[in-house]
């Protein structure tokens, strides 16, 4: 996706040039957005390189990195759901959170010793 049209004129001939047919993979952009904005680019840029990284509806992880681990805490801000309780709002943001934990390390190549604090669950 591309929001230049002289850019996408230009993407498509050097495609063309190195790998015909594939210039169709090629599309502008001409939402009201950013075409950052529009496909998430911008928030996974900065959650990458923040010590917090927002999951929606309020609910957020805090990364924290020290020499010999690092240690990731899930917090549920403030989601709630009125029709669930807070047993069911708590599983829901762990489950949530275990996706974005395993995003997180792919995206900033972390390794090692990895300690995550979920919500505590009454029921296992």
């Amino acid at each position: 996706m591309v929001d230049d049209k002289d850019l996408e004129a230009e993407l498509k001939n050097y495609l063309k040039t190195m790998e015909p047919g594939m210039e169709n993979i090629v599309k502008y952009y001409d939402g009201r957005l950013p075409v950052f904005e529009h496909f998430g680019i911008e928030r996974q840029i900065k959650s990458s390189f923040g010590r917090s990284v927002s999951m929606g509806k309020g609910a957020y992880l805090i990364i924290e990195h020290t020499e010999a681990m690092h240690v990731i805490d899930v917090n549920s801000g403030n989601r709630t759901n009125s029709n669930e309780n807070q047993e069911a709002n708590a599983l829901a943001v762990n489950l949530s959170a275990a996706e974005e934990i395993a995003r997180q390390l792919q995206l900033r190549d972390m390794g090692g010793i990895i300690v995550v604090d979920f919500i505590d669950l009454a029921n296992a």
